[in-house]
């Protein structure tokens, strides 16, 4: 007796755009989220060369908040004193603070996003 394995097609296809739509609306969020903390917080812990006699350089290091637009994401990490750009891109940019924060960081981002996905995937019911 030969095997056979039948499908509901258009249980497949609500059960794939329902993951899409989780996708876009949680995951990606949720994945620069993630990634936008951990730059502020490497940004404000490490020491790049230049003295923050004040402290009010890193303290005002922070992400902005997370906009969905379409399937555009945007989160942003700033820095907000008057002589933040100064010490981001003077000096021939050798205090490059948030810069060098998100090359370090963006090793992590596909650890990151990899770990989201596979939560939405898990909520969703495709995993066991």
């Amino acid at each position: 007796m030969p095997a056979r394995i039948t499908h509901n097609t258009a249980q497949v296809g609500r059960q794939l755009r329902s993951l899409r739509s989780a996708v876009r609306s949680n995951a990606a969020p949720r994945t620069l989220e993630e990634y936008a903390a951990l730059v502020v917080r490497r940004a404000r812990s490490r020491n790049f060369g230049f003295t923050d006699r004040t402290g009010r350089l890193r303290r005002s290091i922070r992400k902005t908040r997370t906009r969905v637009s379409g399937d555009t994401v945007e989160v942003a990490v700033e820095a907000d004193t008057p002589y933040a750009a100064a010490v981001e891109y003077g000096y021939r940019g050798r205090f490059s603070y948030l810069r060098r924060a998100v090359r370090e960081t963006d090793r992590e981002l596909e650890r990151i996003a990899d770990a989201e996905l596979e939560r939405v995937v898990r909520a969703e019911g495709f995993a066991p």
